[in-house]
């Protein structure tokens, strides 16, 4: 992916010229998709199914300009190779991950102390667990953008910058799967369940409904580039009010998505698979997406 946004730098270079009618101010609608929540799971016993993430932007962009001299004097401004937007968009992302396999007793067995102060070996096996999780962000870019857009040919252009995310909305997050819990005593050679006092039961995840602390200020780092297409009427040598733009994109949280755990709650604390909150989401949780980006560029 890299290589590939340095060529479309080089393309932006090679097919822009000053003469002719470069952009100067626009409106930038931009649609995407791509995206994948990055998460701490085991790869060994849980399967993550990644799903499409969406994204919609509208931007404003102005390219810079400087003043060009004739006959020793400044006579008018034209644009550099050089260009800012800032924006407003909405995001959408949706994971969702299973159990491979319950966890045997030879993964679950844990030295513990109970609350009656006697040592135990704690057993839990977990069944059918699954996750879900739908988060719902709204985006401010602000970047700035190498090339010089033609309004009469086909030119290419990169860019760089960040984006403030606000989460407003994490809905359609969904958990379901049971576990069971027991207590074996060796100094009684007895093994101890259905003890609700002691956090010996069977339990439906649901029960354990509270969530990591999903952070609702995300900041990203943000790379792209592309071609920009005009519609160029040929037969009324016109130039284009409206053009394409096709593009690349890569897109990182340089904050986590979610704060740290709390293990407060846990009968075992360390373990692979939490109980009181959705396993996705772990300290350093980010989301990393790579996607393909269209747009239309009105020429103001």
């Amino acid at each position: 992916m890299k290589k590939i946004l340095i060529i479309l730098c080089l393309v932006s270079m090679a097919t822009a010229y000053s003469q002719d009618r470069i952009l100067s101010k626009a409106l930038v609608l931009n649609a995407g998709i791509g995206g994948n929540i990055n998460t701490p799971l085991n790869k060994n016993i849980w399967e993550k199914k990644m799903k499409p993430e969406i994204n919609f932007s509208l931007d404003f962009r102005s390219q810079f300009k400087k003043n060009e001299m004739e006959d020793g004097y400044y006579r008018f401004r034209v644009p550099t190779w050089w260009g800012i937007g800032v924006g407003i968009g909405i995001s959408h992302y949706r994971n969702s991950s299973s159990l491979k396999d319950s966890i045997d007793n030879a993964d679950t067995l844990t030295r513990y102390i109970d609350k009656d102060k006697d040592f135990c070996k704690i057993n839990i096996q977990y069944n059918d667990v699954k996750e879900s999780v739908s988060l719902t962000y709204l985006d401010i870019p602000l970047y700035i953008e190498f090339g010089k857009p033609s309004m009469k040919k086909v030119s290419g252009f990169c860019k760089a910058g960040i984006k403030t995310s606000f989460l407003i909305s994490k809905k359609n997050t969904t958990r379901s799967g049971t576990y069971t819990s027991s207590g074996f005593y060796p100094e009684w050679n007895v093994t101890l369940d259905d003890v609700e006092v002691l956090g010996y039961y069977e339990k439906k995840l649901e029960e354990f409904n509270e969530l990591d602390k999903i952070s609702k200020f995300v900041l990203w780092g943000v790379i792209s580039g592309g071609v920009n297409i005009p519609l160029y009427d040929y037969h009324k040598d016109k130039f284009a009010r409206w053009i394409l733009r096709v593009s690349a994109q890569i897109d990182g949280t340089i904050t986590p998505i979610s704060t740290k755990r709390d293990d407060s709650k846990e009968i075992i604390k360390g373990k692979q698979l939490y109980l009181n909150q959705i396993n996705m989401f772990g300290d350093g949780s980010r989301i990393f997406s790579c996607g393909l980006s269209i747009g239309l560029i009105y020429c103001l």
